[in-house]
């Protein structure tokens, strides 16, 4: 076991002793709420579709890109955000099976924890949208 594997399980028990059962329950509905509203909303710009279709998400979820996702993620980090992950850095440029190489190169896997509000969620939606026309 390393420092670092120590850390995180001491950092883990420390967290969950704090935030009890009700705490975890409410940072777990936060996470899915706010990760529903921004699939919602970038769903909603018209032309893009999820890559996991209707599969209920809790935290994170990938959606295409009229652009490569690694340029995609280049240009948010630009404006102030970070943007996710590439998928073809996830599963390779060919793909893993479960979607194409085309699906990997052009894009992103998307996480929304506890902590952002709907405005940041909001301005991440009209930011992607901003950069990826």
């Amino acid at each position: 076991v390393c420092t670092n594997q120590t850390l995180m399980a001491i950092y883990a028990a420390v967290q969950l002793g704090w935030l009890g059962t009700s705490g975890l329950r409410e940072v777990a509905l936060r996470c899915a709420r706010g990760t529903r509203f921004c699939r919602e909303s970038l769903l909603a710009l018209g032309g893009v579709e999820a890559v996991t279709g209707t599969t209920p998400t809790v935290r994170e979820f990938a959606v295409p890109t009229p652009i490569p996702g690694r340029v995609a993620i280049a240009r948010l980090a630009e404006e102030g955000y970070l943007g996710g992950l590439a998928l073809a850095d996830l599963v390779g440029a060919d793909g893993d099976g479960s979607i194409s190489g085309d699906e990997a190169e052009n894009g992103l896997l998307v996480a929304v924890t506890e902590r952002r509000t709907r405005s940041e969620v909001e301005g991440f939606v009209r930011t992607l949208d901003k950069v990826v026309r």
